[in-house]
């Protein structure tokens, strides 16, 4: 349940930043939501990606133990 929220949350949280990048700077919503998902070189995309990553793993861990402790 809680990877399904982490999930949930990240593409909510794209689908807002491109609505509002689209409204700021006059684009296409899927074009802004590509160049959210995509990002150029220098705007320090590994690290974003690094994060996403390891709260993702961590999600799943937290969803390993409580199903453990369960049984």
């Amino acid at each position: 349940m809680v990877t399904f929220s982490f999930i949930l949350i990240i593409v909510s949280f794209f689908g807002l930043l491109a609505t509002i990048d689209s409204f700021f700077y006059e684009i296409t919503f899927l074009q802004s939501l590509m160049e959210n998902i995509a990002p150029k070189a220098e705007t320090r995309r590994y690290q974003v990606t690094t994060f996403l990553i390891l709260g993702f793993f961590y999600s799943c861990f937290v969803d390993y133990r409580l199903k453990k402790s369960k049984q």
